[in-house]
């Protein structure tokens, strides 16, 4: 088991570090740069000197390989450079949104596992009745319908008619205000965890039927169980 985990994080190293080369060369290969990116018209204003100073400065001047090598290492030291946008460490940006993509990928996972298996199971004790049919169209428009859409309609319908938005209070923490937390979270969660349960519950569904249809009473009773259970 040892050997296996190390081979697969050895693979995962080698294809990230591929990733980045090609993602690197690539963007190297574009028009332009990030001093021009970022100063965007203005960058006519330059001169030539001025843009030379500002390429030293930043770096991308530099050959391909050391570019490349600086960057690996600033990475590798935790070093993620500054936001082009916002001017704030890259770092600081992550940090402050790490807690919040944790905590709505686990809201969407056990939302997603309880629509799929619950309508999974139920939906193959009783194939064709209303839990079954509920089931199967939760299934087609968790796989059929983009996340993006679901979300905007859920805003829209919420906002327009409810008026409820709980997003425009701002963020809430879990630690800060559960309540106003919980609500922010839960449509959020509930638009990325339809995708998951609708595949879970296709999954339950078939193997639930195929386990159902086995002829395992005569096995059953052989052991001394009573016909009923």
């Amino acid at each position: 088991m040892l050997i296996g985990v190390a081979r697969r994080l050895l693979s995962m190293l080698v294809t990230l570090f591929g990733v980045a080369v090609i993602i690197f060369l690539v963007l190297r290969l574009l028009p332009g740069n990030a001093v021009t990116a970022s100063l965007g018209v203005s960058a006519g204003l330059l001169s030539h000197a001025q843009l030379v100073a500002l390429n030293h400065y930043y770096g991308v001047g530099q050959p391909f390989f050391q570019q490349f090598g600086s960057w690996l290492g600033s990475m590798l030291t935790g070093n993620l450079g500054v936001s082009l946008s916002s001017r704030v460490s890259v770092a600081s940006l992550v940090g402050t949104a790490l807690p919040i993509t944790l905590e709505l990928a686990i809201a969407s996972m056990i939302i997603g596992e309880l629509i799929g298996v619950l309508f999974g199971v139920f939906g193959s004790l009783k194939p064709g009745r209303v839990v079954d049919g509920v089931g199967r169209g939760v299934s087609v428009v968790g796989l059929g319908v983009p996340s993006f859409v679901i979300g905007t309609g859920l805003v829209t319908f919420l906002a327009s008619v409810f008026h409820y938005f709980p997003s425009s209070e701002g963020w809430a923490g879990i630690t800060q205000d559960p309540w106003l937390n919980l609500q922010q979270i839960f449509f959020p969660a509930l638009t990325l965890g339809l995708g998951i349960g609708a595949a879970l519950m296709r999954t339950t569904r078939a193997a639930m039927l195929e386990v159902i249809g086995l002829n395992y009473a005569r096995t059953a009773r052989g052991k001394g169980l009573s016909k009923r259970v």
